[in-house]
């Protein structure tokens, strides 16, 4: 069984964005932070501390894996998700306790949410849900936080005086939904869901642990709500590395001091699957639609501020990624540059990767031909689809 036993807990903040069923928008920003210019900010902090197993799970021998989605709306109906563990899923059987399943603590800036904030945490069975090619886990919890959000803004779910938790059938949460992930949450192995609710009115129930066991009897969840205040150098660390002064002497026998930079490399773009320097080409023919990406990573530590975007050399900013970091420290990434509604743009295309506010990567590749078809995309507050 994988280790329960994660101590280490990063910040994600709640970015609660309007939903709307009259035009089509793109997913709602994952729990990160806007990143505003702001001195100090107050922060109400939901810690998940254990999750006991109470159902049956998995296969004939009893196992599963676990992974969590949770998703957040407020008393407006704005709306956020995200899911944990951010690798990989959690080997379990019933009765297992999984100690601090997630490595961050879920909060939000209470300026910027309304009074009352409703949470809901949906614990599944991978090993009995396994997602289809063009579907992300990302992608499923930002559809369920914006169907969270407009069963809210409908009235669906009463606002309490005080903080508890609360029940919601997810069949609710599917009714809003529609194709690929309406299927799949109809299909999904759920162990077990919980809601539960925050109120202004008594401090968030702040300083306050909680034990509350799922009305379906799945699991058993002990919660921890507090308060904090921080700036933005406490929420984002930066990875800046500052010069050792050249006249320092060091004793003999001391070692020089080693820095664990962020790095990505191999970046190598390509025709068709898999993509690797064996067959990677910088130059593609007009009218292409798709192109696969490939690159290797290291040193990037779990929650640091990554961001992705793709340019034109006429046009400009075509799409941004934006997220905390919720892969593991050091891997390979395989991805697609691609176009729904045309040929990529013919001209010069550049990427960029920046890791906590530095380049780490920039690359450029060539379109040739005259196709001008452009669809600019907007922000993407996730770290891959």
């Amino acid at each position: 069984m994988k280790s329960a036993l994660k101590s280490l807990h990063f910040i994600i903040i709640v970015s609660l964005v309007a939903c709307s069923t009259d035009e089509a928008l793109p997913p709602p920003p994952l729990f990160i932070s806007e990143r505003e210019v702001s001195n100090s900010r107050s922060f109400i902090n939901l810690s998940i501390d254990e999750i006991m197993i109470l159902g049956d799970v998995g296969d004939i021998a009893g196992s599963g894996e676990f992974r969590l989605l949770i998703i957040g709306a407020d008393t407006s109906g704005k709306s956020s998700g995200t899911y944990c563990p951010g690798d990989d899923p959690i080997s379990i059987q019933k009765g297992d306790t999984i100690t601090s399943p997630c490595l961050f603590t879920i909060s939000f800036d209470e300026k910027k949410v309304a009074d009352g904030v409703f949470l809901m945490l949906i614990a599944i069975d991978e090993d009995e849900s396994s997602l289809s090619a063009d579907l992300t886990y990302e992608l499923i919890a930002n559809k369920l936080g914006e169907s969270l959000g407009q069963a809210v803004a409908k009235g669906i779910l009463g606002v309490a005086t005080k903080s508890n938790p609360y029940t919601l059938a997810t069949q609710v949460l599917v009714s809003f939904l529609g194709g690929k992930v309406k299927n799949w949450i109809e299909e999904a192995e759920t162990i077990g869901t919980q809601g539960i609710f925050l109120s202004r009115n008594d401090n968030w129930s702040a300083g306050i642990e909680t034990t509350v066991t799922s009305n379906d009897g799945g699991m058993r969840i002990v919660y921890t709500v507090s308060r904090s205040l921080s700036n933005e150098s406490e929420i984002y660390p930066t990875a800046t590395l500052k010069p050792q002064p050249t006249n320092t002497l060091l004793p003999t026998n001391t070692p020089l001091p080693t820095a664990i930079i962020p790095r990505i490399y191999d970046f190598s773009a390509c025709t068709k699957q898999p993509c690797n320097k064996s067959n990677a080409i910088t130059t593609f023919k007009a009218g292409t639609d798709t192109i696969y990406i490939s690159w290797k990573y290291e040193n990037i530590s779990y929650g640091s501020h990554y961001i992705r975007y793709w340019t034109h050399e006429r046009k400009g900013r075509w799409m941004t990624y934006e997220c905390s970091w919720d892969r593991n420290s050091s891997g390979e990434i395989n991805m697609k540059l691609f176009e729904t509604g045309g040929p990529l743009a013919s001209g010069k295309w550049t990427v960029t990767m920046v890791v906590n506010d530095e380049v780490i990567l920039q690359e450029s590749l060539t379109i040739v031909g005259n196709e001008n078809f452009w669809a600019p995309v907007p922000p993407r507050y996730f770290c891959f689809e």
